[in-house]
């Protein structure tokens, strides 16, 4: 569904042009969502990818104290979509200072008694060194734990046949007796 204000959300995408935002201007939400003309077609799929990057990012940033009232998280968007994710978490956390960035851009927001207060600037500075290894600590613990789960003791076969489904395991048995080869035979 295309939204009342897609003109600002149409702007926030990188190949958006002032020609196109000036022909999107004509036309109403309705007539985006339904029209079968080039132009319509156009800015409902921009719409709709900035719309979808900005849904993922709500849920993909990872906040970190950074003060007593402030929340710091990495946002490396391919549309300019800082100011849709850094409101709709400064609305989460009313009160609270919400910065995201990177090493090229970054986005302020707070929100104050239900009015949203947006500032942006240039890149923000790097963890500090203590916080860094620490999360490498933490990184390197959660790929040893995968690669844990993921190793089975056992031989190959043994784990390949167990986690093969039953109809596909039939169809590999009754294969291996018309041909008289096997699964060991290829693994």
């Amino acid at each position: 569904m295309i939204p009342e204000d897609f003109l600002v959300v149409l702007q926030a995408h990188r190949d958006c042009s002032k020609r196109l935002l000036e022909a999107a201007a004509k036309r109403t939400p309705r007539e985006v969502e339904l029209g079968q003309s080039r132009l319509d077609q156009t800015v409902r799929t921009m719409v709709r990818e900035v719309l979808g990057e900005a849904h993922r990012m709500k849920g993909m940033v990872r906040l970190s104290s950074a003060g007593e009232a402030t929340l710091c998280g990495y946002l490396r968007p391919r549309h300019d979509i800082g100011f849709m994710v850094a409101g709709h978490l400064a609305r989460r956390f009313s009160g609270t200072v919400i910065v995201l960035g990177n090493a090229a851009e970054s986005w302020a927001c707070l929100c104050l008694a239900g009015r949203l207060y947006f500032s942006s600037g240039g890149p923000l500075f790097e963890m500090p060194d203590v916080q860094r290894s620490d999360l490498k600590d933490k990184a390197a613990a959660l790929w040893d734990a995968y690669y844990q789960s993921r190793d089975t003791g056992g031989s190959t076969l043994e784990a390949f046949s167990r986690r093969m489904p039953a109809t596909a395991r039939r169809a590999a048995m009754s294969r291996e007796r018309r041909t008289g080869s096997s699964l060991e035979d290829f693994i």
